[in-house]
Order: C-alpha cells, then sequence, then structure tokens
C-alpha cells in the first residue's frame, strides 16, 4: 500500500461514515486527481471497502466513493 492510499485510508476510516470523492480527496491531500483516484481504487481493493455511487460528505455531488463496509 504506498504512503497516499495509507492515508486515504487513515482518512476514510477516521470519518466513517462520511464517504469523500476522489476530487475532494484530490483537494485534501493536495494531489492531482488521478493520483487520488488511484489511492482510492487501491484502498477498495483491500478487505473491509468498496467502491460504490454514493453522495460525498464534502461537495455533496454524486460520484463513485471508496467507503469502508
Amino acid at each position: 500500500m504506498s504512503d497516499l492510499e495509507e492515508r486515504v485510508r487513515r482518512l476514510l476510516l477516521g470519518h466513517a461514515p462520511l464517504a469523500y470523492c476522489d476530487a475532494c480527496l484530490a483537494l485534501h491531500f493536495e494531489v492531482s486527481l488521478a493520483d487520488a483516484r488511484g489511492a482510492a481504487v487501491g484502498v477498495a481493493a483491500a478487505s473491509g471497502y468498496q467502491r460504490d455511487q454514493r453522495e460525498c460528505s464534502s461537495c455533496h455531488r454524486t460520484a463513485e466513493l471508496t467507503q469502508p463496509v
């Protein structure tokens, strides 16, 4: 797991049940959208996480999000 994936995982666990879209993760961690999406997809591949359509807790857009299950 990359450093960014680990930071995303900790953020999601610490704020559950809230979930954040890839764009908001990119803004939060000051990385590119592609890097944030890659990290979120990497986290979603781990046991205990899923990727699903849901409203982002930050921007309130409906998007594909990674969240703990």
